[in-house]
């Protein structure tokens, strides 16, 4: 069984990635994914709140209750908080994605607490990586493109020996990659 953990266990030698930014093929589609912070607050949450029902359910069941039916913007604030302060203490990683400067989604990066019976690879070095998008960049396709970048930067830039996309790809075993970039390290 694997569950959730709120701390990752990052060597003080790593350098946690501040922001990431690519372009979308060959085109002036720029995206970045900057440290979530509460600046977008009022963006996230109206985000949030107008793709309520293309978000639900998204990440599959180990997150089926988002967002929320009641959510406020009160909560939703508080949230943010607590990702930022989650960052600062680099405890786990949210981002929000932006496309050619406009909020369109967030992604998350979780560390994971118990052993995961697949290759005899320590928990320290498992994580979760949740992204979603707005309903209009998924339909256009966009999400995909993203996505893809997205495994990329995790692969090169976080060198993890598995990570994991909740409600992308199947569990844990298809995603095995860098082995051995930092786990010895600690």
């Amino acid at each position: 069984m694997v569950t959730l953990g709120n701390k990752m266990n990052i060597p003080d030698s790593f350098s946690v990635p501040e922001n990431y930014e690519f372009y979308i093929t060959d085109s002036l589609v720029k995206v970045e994914f900057l440290p979530l912070n509460t600046t977008i607050a009022k963006d996230d949450f109206n985000t949030i709140i107008k793709n309520r029902t293309h978000l639900k359910g998204l990440f599959g069941k180990l997150d089926d209750w988002w967002p929320a039916d009641h959510l406020t913007e009160a909560e939703n604030y508080q949230t943010l908080l607590w990702h930022e302060e989650e960052f600062k203490k680099r405890e786990s990683f949210a981002y929000s994605i932006h496309l050619n400067e406009k909020y369109i989604g967030c992604l998350y990066i979780y560390g994971l607490k118990e052993v995961v019976e697949i290759v005899s690879i320590k928990d320290e070095d498992l994580l979760y990586v949740f992204m979603w998008t707005t309903e209009e960049i998924y339909k256009k396709g966009i999400d995909k493109l993203i996505f893809q970048q997205l495994k990329r930067w995790i692969e090169e830039k976080w060198c993890f020996a598995l990570a994991d996309y909740p409600g992308r790809t199947s569990p844990l075993a298809s995603s095995i990659s860098n082995t051995a970039c930092w786990i010895k390290t600690f």
